[in-house]
């Protein structure tokens, strides 16, 4: 039988005027120079960078990143709970 998962990339752009999306999904990388190694961070200066497993590169990420965190609720499966912080950690 084949596969239904589609084909996951590492770079996607999405250009939504006036602001150039970026999205990371970084899940598959060995570490912080792999990230480094196809020019990952040049991308930060270039639009809104969204990054998938971004605790696996979190230690290059600009100072001023948001980080969003959606948690599954294991008593309501149909609910998400949804964390925003910015980097000093402080809960929005």
């Amino acid at each position: 039988m084949k596969s239904q998962v589609p084909h996951l990339q590492l770079l996607t752009n999405i250009l939504i005027a006036p602001y150039l999306y970026i999205i990371f999904d970084v899940y598959r990388l060995a570490d912080v120079d792999e990230f480094y190694a196809i020019g990952g961070e040049e991308y930060f200066s270039k639009g809104i960078c969204i990054i998938e497993w971004g605790e696996l590169i979190e230690s290059i990420l600009p100072t001023n990143h948001i980080k969003i965190t959606i948690n599954k609720d294991f008593e309501n499966e149909n609910q998400r709970k949804i964390i925003i912080e910015n980097a000093e950690n402080i809960k929005l």
